[in-house]
């Protein structure tokens, strides 16, 4: 066996860059996300995948494509042909609709937020100003530094903009019952209230306006627009009526635009009137004419739709439910044309790293595999087909396992290889009967054999699968399965050492099972129970030690026979754990904490992790999965890449006292590593490092000669003393210097 000196220096994989963004808005980026440490380089690389819009807006030669975690800007192009991506920021939190004015991309989301971006040079967009309002809101208008809030039963909102970007609230209005529109026309502020009518400041002082005169309509007005002097009311279920706005105020009803149901939202432009109608169906009308030009069935993402005239042509920008947005040429006496599709995806589901490629659920129908390039630029590798979409994806070593979704209401497994993306063995699908699957998990348990638990909130199903080469074809046959029922609503489960751990909604205890024997549909016993904190979203188990996680933080406990005992200690007390994945190469634990990014922790000792570092995202990160200096963190929308590498090189200081780490992984199929510290006052002592099987027999010899003081690292593939390998089963290594000795057990899997 070779001694290496304890070393962690990883080269930083290259990853994938699936948009072309600007080599300015990438340097902006890593940036803003680079949180090392002392122990750890971790770096922003890339992300894609925003691809699910909210809302779309065109002006000045550029489409402004909204999404619920960023602002995408594309290129017109040549009347909307091949648009090109130019540039692409994040935003804090989800945003439903946009609106352009003086250079300003006003973003806001119903829950009330406001957020301002710069889009004076859309290669170099910025953050501008943001604002809470702590309310519902329904409409944002924006009039210089100032802008008008319509917040629902809590009034009119009149916010100051500075120049600096800060935003405050200036003064509130509660006049109106219900406010859901705001339009400022010239002096004067327009205020929709669908349960009275249109309210009508004065805005002599801007961030203070004067209620100067009220129009009662006898049906509920949901929305209001300007064509220079008319006025376009969505009004009830008479659809859009519109009005002329005389010099004195008055209102002259002048011509209907009927539609089926209740028109909910309008917008004029030039001659043309859009609207949007309760079931979200959309009509464009010209101005002088009742009957519709063109209708655009249930496509219903954002409230409102745009019409533009380009080169003396007609087009409608249309965001849809699926997250795509169509731009359609909508020319007199020429059949509607699709003229450019942003293509919408799916919500992102899992996510999985495997030997450098990264694997999506979710974001389509089907698998979706990616392969990092030398040169940064993505390459879609392939798919793996679904009728009804992927859920959960977890790996091992090569391989890959995504839950599907069956139509029998049912959800199935696919066992996939990451260099060859191909589901394999049919007969592995028909026996996870759990429908809606939370998560998968795999293990590795004898020579060529895979243990698969896949639970969802019905229960957990347990198969062993073999892996069989045949003529150059790879099969995983079937060897053992059983079905567990939950008892309650399950959130989560784990499988170690031939016991079943499960924790639900139900009571305050864990249950654990036997598993040793899992037999072909065998009923599995209850052999013990354990105390839980909360709703579990996280559950390890590594031989003595338990994580469980969810919104109390992660707490560490330890393993007392068949059952949990005390807590160690909790890690980031209050903030939520959802996921979490390893890297044992790396000895390295990475935590999805929703809206308070993602954390890293050291995890050498198992018993007790050391957090490296805290790293904001994009969104509210869900998923993660690492290998290889690969981090990827999902949230609902996109993929978040990062590199990482450790930094352990403690050579230059000697180690103040004896220590013997627990080896890692562990258990172990291929290869283990062994860390130990020889202290400076055993400097050139004789050192023994030996492994035993458990019956007290050596098994090998991996350290017996005199060492300088220092950290050591070392490897063992599980050959014994004559050179073969040794059985599956538990073993001991047991370090001994100057007569003082420790001794730890691990796991070898064939």
């Amino acid at each position: 066996m070779k001694l290496i000196l304890r070393s962690f220096q990883f080269v930083a994989v290259l990853l994938i860059l699936a948009l072309a963004i600007s080599s300015a808005i990438g340097e902006l980026l890593a940036q803003e996300f680079d949180l090392n440490s002392a122990e750890l380089s971790f770096n922003y690389q890339s992300d894609f995948l925003w691809r699910f819009a909210r809302d779309a807006r065109y002006e000045s030669g550029v489409i402004y494509i909204l999404m619920p975690n960023g602002l995408q800007l594309y290129s017109g192009g040549v009347d909307f042909v091949s648009p090109s991506l130019i540039s692409k920021i994040p935003l804090g939190s989800d945003c439903d609709n946009i609106e352009l004015h003086d250079h300003t991309a006003i973003c806001t989301s119903r829950k009330g937020v406001v957020r301002l971006v710069d889009v004076l040079d859309p290669y170099q967009m910025r953050a501008h100003g943001e604002i809470e309002l702590g309310d519902t809101l329904f409409d944002y208008a924006s009039n210089g530094d100032v802008g008008y809030a319509a917040c629902g039963f809590r009034g009119l909102f009149a916010v100051s903009q500075s120049e600096t970007g800060s935003m405050s609230i200036a003064s509130v209005h509660d006049e109106a019952v219900h406010v859901v529109a705001v339009v400022p026309r010239q002096d004067k502020l327009y205020v929709a209230d669908d349960y009275n009518g249109l309210f009508i400041y004065d805005l002599a002082d801007p961030l203070d306006p004067d209620l100067v005169d009220v129009r009662f309509f006898s049906r509920p007005v949901n929305d209001i627009s300007f064509n220079g002097e008319i006025l376009y009311v969505a009004y009830g279920d008479s659809g859009v009526v519109s009005f002329a706005l005389g010099a004195d105020g008055t209102l002259d009803r002048l011509t209907s635009y009927p539609t089926p149901v209740s028109a909910l939202k309008v917008d004029a432009f030039e001659s043309v009137v859009a609207t949007v109608d309760l079931f979200g169906t959309i009509y464009l009308f010209d101005a002088d004419s009742s009957a519709p030009r063109y209708v655009a069935e249930k496509r219903r993402v954002s409230d409102r739709v745009q019409f533009v005239r380009k080169n003396d042509r007609d087009y409608v920008l249309l965001p849809d439910r699926f997250g795509n947005v169509d731009i359609v040429s909508v020319d007199h006496g020429i059949e509607p044309d699709l003229v450019w599709q942003y293509p919408g995806s799916r919500i992102v589901r899992d996510v999985a790293v495997v030997d450098g490629r990264v694997f999506i659920s979710g974001s389509e129908d089907d698998l979706v595999i990616w392969q990092a390039a030398d040169d940064g630029a993505p390459t879609l590798v392939s798919r793996v087909t679904s009728t009804s979409g992927f859920g959960a994806v977890e790996s091992l070593d090569s391989l890959v396992l995504a839950s599907e979704a069956g139509s029998d209401g049912k959800s199935y497994t696919h066992v996939i290889q990451a260099l060859r993306p191909c589901c394999i063995a049919q007969d592995i699908k028909s026996l996870f009967a759990y429908g809606d699957l939370i998560e998968v998990k795999a293990s590795h348990v004898d020579s060529g054999q895979i243990d698969i638990i896949a639970y969802g909130a019905d229960g957990t199903s347990l198969v062993r699968i073999q892996r069989v080469d045949e003529e150059g074809e790879i099969f995983y046959p079937i060897v053992a399965y059983t079905d567990v029922p939950s008892r309650g609503t399950l959130t989560a489960a784990e499988w170690a050492y031939g016991y079943l751990y499960t924790a639900s909604v139900k009571g305050a205890e864990g249950m654990i099972y036997d598993g040793s024997e899992i037999g072909r549909g065998a009923v599995l016993p209850v052999v013990g129970e354990f105390a839980i904190p909360g709703k579990i979203n996280v559950l390890e188990v590594f031989d003595d030690v338990c994580y469980l996680g969810g919104s109390f933080g992660l707490s560490v406990c330890r393993m007392d026979g068949f059952g949990i005992g005390e807590e160690i200690e909790r890690l980031l007390p209050g903030t939520p754990f959802i996921n979490i994945a390893f890297d044992w190469q790396d000895s390295t634990m990475f935590a999805a904490l929703g809206g308070s990014g993602v954390a890293v922790f050291d995890v050498r000792d198992i018993s007790m992790p050391t957090l490296l570092a805290q790293q904001p995202t994009l969104g509210v990160a869900e998923r993660v999965d690492a290998q290889g200096g690969i981090l990827a963190v999902a949230d609902h929308y996109s993929v978040m890449l990062f590199s990482y590498r450790l930094i352990r090189d403690d050579g230059r200081l000697l180690p103040q006292a004896f220590s013997l780490e627990q080896n890692y992984p562990n258990p172990f199929n291929g290869e283990t590593r062994i860390e130990f510290s020889i202290p400076g006052s055993s400097d050139g002592r004789f050192v023994n490092l030996d492994i035993f099987n458990i019956l007290g027999e050596m098994t090998a010899t991996l350290v017996a000669q005199p060492l300088s003081a220092g950290a050591y690292s070392l490897a063992w593939n599980g050959v014994d003393r004559s050179g073969g390998h040794a059985a599956s089963g538990v073993y001991f290594y047991r370090l001994s210097v100057n007569g003082v000795s420790q001794t730890k057990k691990l796991v070898f899997l064939k």
